[in-house]
């Protein structure tokens, strides 16, 4: 009796786990998606690059962005000439996601991993 009430506590244990992931990714991949969208409206790729790659007036912002309250403090009180946001032009949720877009984008590939620029393909010209 005691091994089918343990099967049951652990079945459960394990399916309410499984839910909670799942919850959690969703939550991710439309903070993300939702993030995304919120750079492009607020205009942030405009100094920074649609992937936050960095551009002529404003630097790189990814793939490795500061903690979410470093890169808070400094869009509420930049450095250098980006414009303040504050929490009425800019809500924290907002904020949150579209560091949550910041932090999702991928590092690039290593300049050895792309074929054109390997020593073969440069020897080759």
């Amino acid at each position: 009796m005691y091994k089918t009430i343990l099967k049951y506590v652990v079945g459960s244990a394990v399916i309410l786990m499984i839910t909670t992931v799942v919850t959690l990714a969703n939550d991710t991949n439309k903070a993300v998606e939702g993030g995304k969208k919120l750079f492009i409206n607020y205009g942030c790729y405009q100094c920074h690059g649609y992937r936050g790659q960095g551009g002529f007036s404003g630097p790189r912002i990814a793939p490795t962005p500061y903690p979410l309250k470093t890169f808070m403090g400094l869009v509420r009180k930049p450095v250098g000439v980006m414009p303040a946001f504050s929490p009425r032009v800019l809500p924290e949720r907002d904020l949150e996601r579209i560091h949550a877009y910041v932090a999702s984008i991928p590092k690039p590939p290593s300049l050895k991993d792309i074929p054109a620029l390997s020593k073969r393909a440069v020897t080759q010209r």
